[in-house]
């Protein structure tokens, strides 16, 4: 039954206000002689608060608050259902909140949960600012993030310079010394500056004759867009694309052009997206642990909610998938 609904019920029943009843599940203060019509109705009822609701009464919280930057991506889906292992095993209830890929949401969302008395709040995400830092250092809750780092903030994060560094040396040893980087904004910082770092560092070691950027973002319409533009009028080697859905989006494009993959041009990508390997060719990636990353977090977030000391940076790591879309080198 709807939360709402049930306390318009009990408010009905017991003569009472809706804000009344809520005052009373939330812990408020409101006279002896009223909490007793309405603890009368809600055993009648058999009416079972939310977990939310009844947290709050008993002035303990079960419930921690997750904020995500989208809810269609594979990498958010994955690491939910990782928070959600280890929050129902320690018998907490998670809430999300869909930020839409926009910083004052997730800063309003932070505020929010921590107004709310939240145990502690998990943010999966794309970017800290300034701003960023000084709510979450303002919070009165342990907050956790995933996805990226800051020295000042508990942070859970997969290790991108190392993934773009591997995957360039695993292609290196393929026989590939040309790339073409289709990247993301700087504003990800793991994705858009991290991850790019570690695959030109790679290439200058592996000593890459030619390294090139190309700056999208993350809709697979654009990466289709740049790679019908790039696979035109000249034959690029080797493609790496910032994630496994841009590098599909490369594919497609690079079939629709007529080239061939491998032969003609070879694709990779990052994330080890199911999506990838269900590709003909098979992609090449870097698996990413996004399960085992919100399973992390979540433990250090249990760790600070009873102040057990922790470390500020988790890393988990990745690990280079071959797929045939890399299978063989052009001389």
């Amino acid at each position: 039954m709807d939360l709402l609904a049930t306390i318009k019920d009990i408010a009905e029943k017991a003569g009472v206000t809706k804000s009344t009843v809520s005052r009373f599940l939330n812990g408020g203060s409101i006279s002896l002689e009223t909490a007793q019509k309405i603890e009368k109705v809600i055993k009648e009822e058999n009416y079972i608060p939310s977990p939310f609701a009844r947290s709050l009464k008993a002035k303990l919280s079960s419930i921690i608050g997750v904020i995500v930057p989208r809810v269609d991506s594979a990498a958010t889906a994955q690491t939910l259902i990782g928070i959600e292992e280890i929050t129902e095993t320690l018998n907490y209830t998670s809430i999300v909140n869909n930020a839409r890929q926009d910083n004052q949401r997730e800063i309003q969302a932070i505020e929010g949960f921590a107004r709310n008395k939240v145990a502690g709040i998990i943010l999966v995400a794309t970017e800290i600012t300034p701003e960023h830092i000084k709510t979450i250092k303002n919070c009165p809750v342990p907050v956790v993030i995933v996805g990226q780092e800051h020295p000042e903030i508990y942070s859970v994060i997969h290790d991108d310079y190392q993934a773009g560094f591997e995957l360039v040396e695993n292609l290196a040893e393929l026989g590939y010394h040309e790339l073409t980087y289709v990247g993301v904004s700087k504003r990800d910082n793991a994705v858009g500056v991290v991850r790019k770092e570690g695959i030109f560092s790679g290439a200058k070691v592996h000593q890459f004759e030619r390294m090139e950027q190309l700056e999208g973002d993350f809709s697979t319409q654009k990466a289709l867009k740049i790679g019908m533009e790039l696979f035109k009028d000249e034959t690029h080697p080797l493609v790496i694309a910032a994630t496994d859905n841009l590098a599909v989006a490369l594919m497609k494009a690079a079939q629709q052009c007529g080239r061939k993959i491998p032969e003609e041009v070879a694709i990779a990508g990052f994330g080890g997206y199911e999506i990838g390997q269900f590709m003909n060719p098979t992609l090449t990636t870097v698996e990413y642990q996004f399960k085992e990353a919100g399973r992390v977090s979540m433990k250090v977030l249990e760790k600070l909610i009873h102040n057990i000391p922790c470390e500020m940076k988790t890393m988990i790591p990745t690990h280079v998938k071959l797929g045939d879309s890399t299978k063989k080198a052009r001389n």
